[in-house]
């Protein structure tokens, strides 16, 4: 405890020797930055006072529950009540009080991270940059970014990464290898505004009409192909890889390589057009449908990637009809079930013409080939024929099926 008390008490004095400057010559150094500079390494100190307070909060709530359980103003033939005068008792309460807020504060967000990415606030951080206390202040934002990226802890650490890396070679920000509540906050901003554009995206496709999940001659996917290359904003490497996997056939090897890669790089940092053309280039997958499902369907190709086969076979409708096994529907066409041979049907025409057209109607009809039949619909009207001919509707529906890659069809 007493080597903990001297560190908190020796951070603001270190950090001023290390630059051999007071507090007053500090802030006439920082006058001389560009104002997002000031900004930026005013935040910066700010956020690191705030957890120099929470540290101090949690070590003074930690010493007082230390001389309670263990009775030691009797060690000095004290009083409790002397004790409490002696060390500004209303001061002490008050951080202590702090101190329990903040923690139910903390084990809410410490919940969260493990709900949205399985794993605890510490494991989520790599080693390389993880601090040795994680501050509330960068647990809350760590709880925010699992929740903009459920699932996908792989991408959000990638970008984390890129903030922490940003920040150190930037001009003012504090040089410290591990990562701050700055760093996660940042990332939060650029994973909220992929999110918006890639939304734009999905809005846009919506606009053409269908919903459907279609196939290798899907209009959305065309419109795709057309658009190009262009400057997007997406990493290069991965703009040249997803170009290369562009063949038009199957290629598990290419394909898989091409979908680990912007795995690694992050599949958040991918435009809607990029997202989509790698699913549809590298895996065959359908990719006219919202860009969190195609991201979802490539984390479970790379998390199958030694069972794709069995994946194509257990999801057929995700992928395009020339990726996947054949399947018994494709044979049906727009029949739900396979046909059944039914025996032939047999009546007397020439009753069923004269009951509806009268006696000797059969012969006219043969003869001149053409009879007027008064009142030949007013069955129509008869009570419980409407309820009839919905429910040979409600059959034709029944048995009626949609092939892959048709639905935007009528």
């Amino acid at each position: 405890m007493d080597q903990g008390i001297n560190t908190l008490a020796c951070v603001g004095r270190a950090d001023l020797a290390a630059v051999g400057s007071s507090v007053e010559e500090l802030l006439e150094q920082l006058r001389l930055l560009p104002r997002p500079v000031q900004l930026s390494r005013l935040l910066e100190v700010l956020s690191a006072a705030d957890e120099g307070a929470e540290q101090l909060e949690q070590l003074t709530s930690r010493a007082w529950e230390y001389l309670v359980e263990n009775e030691l103003w009797t060690a000095g033939e004290m009083t409790l009540e002397e004790v409490k005068w002696r060390i500004n008792w209303p001061e002490v309460c008050a951080r202590i009080v702090r101190h329990r807020q903040t923690q139910k504060r903390r084990d809410r967000d410490e919940k969260g991270i493990r709900a949205y990415w399985g794993c605890s606030s510490e494991d989520a951080i790599p080693a390389e940059i993880r601090p040795r206390h994680l501050s509330a202040n960068l647990l809350q934002h760590m709880h925010r970014l699992s929740k903009a990226c459920r699932g996908q802890l792989g991408e959000a650490q990638t970008v984390v990464g890129d903030m922490v890396r940003q920040r150190l070679q930037g001009t003012g920000g504090f040089k410290i290898a591990y990562v701050q509540a700055g760093d996660v906050l940042r990332a939060i901003e650029i994973v909220k505004s992929a999110e918006s554009r890639l939304k734009m995206g999905d809005m846009g496709g919506k606009a053409g009409g269908g919903g459907g999940e279609g196939d290798a001659k899907s209009k959305d996917v065309d419109a795709v192909d057309r658009a190009g290359m262009g400057d997007c904003g997406c990493p290069k490497d991965m703009v040249d890889l997803i170009a290369a996997t562009r063949t038009g056939t199957p290629n598990n090897e290419e394909g898989l390589t091409a979908v680990h890669e912007a795995r690694r790089a992050g599949l958040m940092r991918l435009c809607r057009r990029h997202l989509r053309l790698l699913a549809a280039s590298s895996m065959g997958l359908c990719n006219n449908t919202t860009s969190k499902k195609i991201r979802r369907r490539l984390e479970l190709v790379c998390r199958n990637s030694s069972r794709l086969e069995v994946l194509r076979r257990k999801k057929p409708r995700w992928f395009r009809q020339n990726y996947r096994p054949a399947l018994p529907e494709d044979t049906l066409g727009t029949c739900k079930y396979p046909s059944v041979q039914l025996a032939v049907f047999e009546f007397d025409e020439v009753q069923v013409f004269e009951r509806f057209a009268g006696p000797k109607s059969w012969e006219n009809w043969k003869k001149d080939g053409t009879i007027n039949v008064p009142g030949v619909f007013s069955y129509l009207t008869e009570a419980g024929l409407q309820e009839m001919i919905d429910t040979e509707f409600s059959i034709y529906r029944h048995h009626h099926h949609t092939p892959v890659g048709t639905s935007r069809l009528g």
